[in-house]
């Protein structure tokens, strides 16, 4: 299964910051009791997300709000149902996109939920949602290059290249990022771009098993990358 590592890629982010007015003065008490609960179901998740569901379950009953209904959906994603949360994480990105939250906030939101459907293998609602993140932030390198991971996870291979090209007008890729690339690039039929990422990502990490791998398929294609320069037949 691939949700630990999602449920990190999630959990690493900032969160949601929802609400970007400053608290006053009376507030502040229970501003900080609502972010030590999250705090604490947010904890709850890698350690028990069963728990974690139950926390998140009974804080949205008492008026959890938002942050109550990201943790649960986070829990979701623990418990191995990655669909549930992109469903919940969704339903989360509309509700602050009607409420006119920071496009930053609602678009990572909606990649959340792009990357938990897609984990689900429901590359259509990833598609939808990650569209949406990318109308709201469309010149962030960030989120240029997540949206590649769901786009190559569907197999929208002109969509990888676009994304990541994009991304690279801005900060340099990774190597797994050129790897992604170069398979885009070698699903079209474009074998001198796919080796020419290729190389550059062993450059990079010449330990890249995915790397190694898309050399090995396109030297069975015909095109050896030399150890300087890649070449093509």
């Amino acid at each position: 299964m691939m949700w630990p590592l999602i449920l990190l890629t999630l959990l690493s982010s900032a969160p949601p910051d929802w609400g970007t007015r400053a608290p006053t003065t009376s507030q502040t008490a229970q501003t900080q009791s609502t972010q030590d609960r999250y705090d604490h179901c947010v904890g709850l998740v890698q350690i028990d997300p069963e728990q974690a569901r139950r926390t998140a379950e009974t804080w949205l009953n008492q008026g959890g709000g938002d942050k109550a209904r990201y943790c649960a959906a986070l829990a979701d994603l623990g418990r191995g149902k990655a669909k549930l949360a992109g469903v919940k994480l969704y339903e989360l990105a509309e509700r602050s996109h009607q409420k006119q939250d920071e496009p930053r906030i609602t678009a990572q939101i909606y990649a959340q939920a792009a990357e938990a459907f897609s984990t689900a293998s429901a590359h259509q609602a990833a598609l939808d949602a990650i569209d949406k993140a990318l109308d709201l932030m469309p010149q962030s390198a960030a989120l240029a290059g997540r949206a590649a991971i769901v786009f190559g996870a569907a197999e929208q291979w002109s969509q990888v290249i676009e994304a990541l090209d994009r991304k690279q007008q801005t900060v340099p890729l990774s190597s797994q990022e050129l790897t992604l690339r170069g398979r885009a690039h070698f699903s079209l039929g474009q074998k001198k771009q796919a080796a020419k990422d290729i190389w550059q990502a062993l450059q990079l990490r010449d330990d890249n098993i995915d790397a190694l791998i898309l050399r090995g398929e396109l030297a069975q294609s015909g095109v050896i990358i030399a150890p300087i320069t890649p070449t093509t037949d």
